[in-house]
């Protein structure tokens, strides 16, 4: 078979790349001054984390990397498999970019995001 017959891009392919993209799992919790979001990344390598921060969203990604080895008689096979988490989540409302707060501990990653206020208040005399 010629090498332009060849679907470079089948489906089994494509199968294959999107189940090494996954979504974490996030929750936002809702306080008076911040929101706090929480996002599972298990396995993700700290170095590797990105966050991206904009006034009405945040962008989460992440990459695990997973090495299996098997030594037979005199031979070793080494496997190295890369996974990307992905995800980018619209906030319910505006933050303050600037004093956003991210730690990352056990495989959870925390970001404190402070809300923009839109005024005070005026005590009247």
């Amino acid at each position: 078979m010629p090498v332009w017959n060849i679907d470079f891009y089948d489906e089994k392919t494509l199968r294959e790349f999107k189940k090494r993209m996954l979504e974490p799992l996030i929750s936002i919790e809702d306080s008076a001054d911040f929101l706090i979001l929480t996002a599972d990344l298990p396995k993700a390598r700290k170095e590797s984390i990105e966050v991206n921060i904009a006034a009405n969203s945040i962008e989460i990604k992440a990459e695990m990397r997973e090495e299996h080895k098997v030594k037979l008689w005199n031979s070793l096979r080494r496997e190295i498999s890369f996974t990307h988490y992905h995800k980018v989540i619209p906030l319910p409302l505006e933050i303050v970019p600037d004093k956003v707060k991210v730690r990352f501990i056990n495989g959870i990653l925390e970001i404190k995001l402070p809300k923009k206020s839109h005024g005070r208040k005026i005590k009247l005399e």
